[in-house]
């Protein structure tokens, strides 16, 4: 077996991604003088990350789980998930809104890094399969 085009693109984004996941974790620790902890970015799905962009974008999770098209009770589950597994309150209530701890937002801006990431893979795949190539 050999790596198709498609896989000599996309493997470099996503060890990049995971890198960004991963300090973006231990900024998140840091923030609350905690120690890092090898490997947990492995155990973060991408459903918690984009439930945690999109309750930082929409400021609550009702209008977070609205406009992802993903109920509440999921969006919150996913951040919450999230905060158990690096062990870091990522989410503060002000009223009906809530608000990114410094903790997330430090992590956010790692989270947005991976995310163009990845996307800027998607978009070489997307350029690959123009010209003709085959990706699959």
């Amino acid at each position: 077996m050999s790596a198709t085009e498609a896989t000599r693109l996309l493997v470099p984004r996503i060890e990049c991604a995971r890198a960004y996941i991963s300090r973006g974790i231990k900024a998140a620790r840091r923030t609350v003088h905690l120690p890092a902890r090898p490997a947990v970015e492995r155990r973060v799905t991408l459903g918690q990350l984009r439930a945690l962009t999109a309750v930082d974008a929409n400021g609550s999770y009702s209008l977070a789980a609205a406009r992802s098209g993903i109920s509440q009770p999921a969006v919150y589950r996913a951040v919450s998930q999230l905060s158990e597994l690096i062990e870091v309150p990522l989410m503060v209530h002000r009223g009906k809104a809530v608000q990114p701890t410094l903790a997330a937002s430090r992590m956010l801006r790692f989270v947005r890094l991976a995310r163009a990431e990845l996307e800027a893979g998607l978009d070489e795949l997307a350029a690959l399969r123009s010209r003709g190539w085959r990706v699959s």
